[in-house]
């Protein structure tokens, strides 16, 4: 009898283990230890002088979504920024413009709590543009009332910036680039890359994860660039 209330209170107490450990990991998941999480990444490019670009974009299923686009693009005029870029009708919200010259700049956007499924994004120009490449990817487990801050741009030849993040934010970045191959630079991970090859507009996007907080460097091997980033900060 003695043995077997050591063996029931020993089962007892692995059974306890088991069950707090799995609460921890639900936790992380839903609050108080939540982390930003990649869901999914989309692209398109448009060569032909047009008033629009459009895409289909999936979010899936999640807490604290985000949605995070770039728009590279090239006018023999001026590149001017959207007059409005949607998803699934809903605006979007401009964080910032790099300008590598007046004919070509990279605009990113960001929408807070987008859809769940699969939805058209929609970005329209006051006058047809000669070249648009885009990226887009969506994430869960961002802040709905702060979510972007420490905004910076860069341009010319292989960009790179500094910024100081808190733990467990992530930096986001969107980058216009003309000629040749483009290369994230180290730590980071590139989302898309929608290299045209030769002399023709295209468009690249990564992220980098702050573990510890501190300084994240994000940087891009190319000669001709247009370049802006942002810290999106993690949920409470």
């Amino acid at each position: 009898m003695k043995w077997l209330l050591i063996l029931l209170f020993t089962v007892g107490l692995f059974a306890q283990s088991i069950q707090q450990r799995h609460l921890s990991v639900i936790k992380k998941r839903t609050g108080g230890g939540v982390s930003i999480v990649f869901d999914a990444v989309s692209e398109a490019n448009e060569q032909d002088e047009n008033e629009t670009i459009s895409w289909s974009h999936t979010v899936g299923v999640g807490s604290n979504r985000f949605l995070w686009v770039a728009l590279a693009v090239y006018d023999y005029t001026a590149a001017v920024a959207p007059s409005s870029v949607t998803f699934n009708s809903d605006a979007l919200t401009l964080a910032g413009t790099g300008t590598l010259a007046s004919q070509a700049k990279v605009f990113c956007y960001y929408m807070v709590a987008p859809d769940e499924g699969s939805h058209t994004i929609l970005a329209t120009f006051d006058d047809p543009v000669d070249e648009v490449s885009t990226g887009a990817t969506s994430w869960f487990g961002v802040d709905q009332s702060t979510p972007v801050s420490d905004i910076n741009d860069d341009s010319g030849s292989n960009p790179s910036i500094s910024v100081t993040v808190d733990a467990g934010d992530v930096v986001m970045d969107g980058m216009f680039f003309y000629t040749g191959a483009a290369t994230a630079g180290g730590g980071q991970v590139e989302r898309w890359n929608t290299l045209q090859g030769g002399d023709v507009t295209s468009c690249a996007g990564s992220t980098e994860l702050s573990v510890g907080g501190g300084s994240v460097t994000m940087s891009w091997t190319n000669s001709e660039t247009a370049y802006f980033i942002c810290e999106v900060n993690v949920a409470n």
